[in-house]
């Protein structure tokens, strides 16, 4: 078990302690906090609808280990956010998969993947298919370089924004794709360098939409999740920054415009729409 904690609103005790109240010991592993959350789910002081169980609603807490934040902490998304990848990576899987006899739609990819979060394990599981997902990833891992070192794109406004945080606000980077793989849109990208840290999906149990990305950045550079911004496009990336008690711009695009944002603080069209005085004037969740 890796060496991450987290600072939560709830006891360690069988009893759920109501938002507002703070814990005797101050973190919880995020081992044992997946493992509870559950039963978590359950308890009336999470907000939470019987599809959404598994995601906790941390309402308004408070935690003394963080003591007075001298910064916002920024928290951009990778894929379909910052950069226009989100169809070299679907390409990538379609290519890897027809070579090996399997057909992936674009409609099921923007669905499972995209919107749900799910991956190549599921889809290999849900389809009843005999080949490797880690194969599969390693093919897909080489593709997708290929075509990102060759073809990848900023999103409209993405330089702009990271510029003008740049400096102003400590920034970091939360993305469900492994690590080699925002590795090589970053240096593609030339962006690397606005992070104060960068979380994939190899330093958490669960991606979005679970919070645990959120909350493994929160924790790592000493911010409460309450003084943090996410920006994400897709409803699985809302979920988890709703669910990690943090604000949210969402920015949809065009894989994502007809996914559910309810949960998101605010809504605009552009990454160019962003302002200091936008991520200043957020309303608390």
């Amino acid at each position: 078990m890796f060496e991450r904690c987290v600072c939560l609103s709830f006891a360690l005790s069988a009893n759920v302690m109501p938002p507002g109240n703070i814990l005797t010991k101050e973190c919880l592993d995020f081992g044992r906090h997946i493992a509870r959350t559950v039963w978590l789910s359950a308890n009336p002081y999470y907000d939470l609808s019987e599809e959404r169980r598994g995601i906790i609603c941390f309402s308004n807490w408070r935690c003394p280990v963080f003591g007075v934040l001298v910064v916002d902490l920024v928290i951009f998304d990778l894929d379909g956010l910052l950069a226009d990848t989100e169809k070299w990576h679907k390409k990538a899987y379609q290519d890897v998969l027809l070579e090996m006899g399997v057909s992936l739609s674009d409609a099921y990819y923007e669905e499972h993947w995209i919107r749900a979060g799910r991956g190549i394990a599921d889809f290999i599981s849900g389809h009843r298919l005999s080949i490797d997902a880690d194969e599969v990833r390693r093919g897909k891992s080489a593709r997708y370089r290929d075509l990102v070192t060759r073809f990848v794109q900023a999103m409209p406004g993405a330089f702009e924004l990271l510029t003008l945080l740049h400096g102003r606000k400590t920034m970091a980077l939360a993305t469900s794709s492994y690590s080699d793989a925002a590795d090589v849109v970053m240096t593609s990208l030339g962006i690397r360098k606005y992070f104060a840290m960068v979380a994939a999906n190899e330093d958490v149990s669960l991606v979005k939409p679970s919070p645990e990305l959120f909350l493994y950045v929160a924790c790592r550079l000493n911010q409460r999740p309450d003084n943090c911004i996410v920006l994400e496009d897709s409803e699985k990336g809302v979920l988890a920054a709703y669910a990690a008690g943090m604000r949210c711009i969402a920015v949809p695009n065009i894989h994502t415009r007809n996914h559910d944002f309810s949960k998101a603080t605010i809504i605009i069209q552009s990454l160019k729409d962003v302002t200091i005085e936008l991520i200043e004037s957020l309303p608390e969740t």
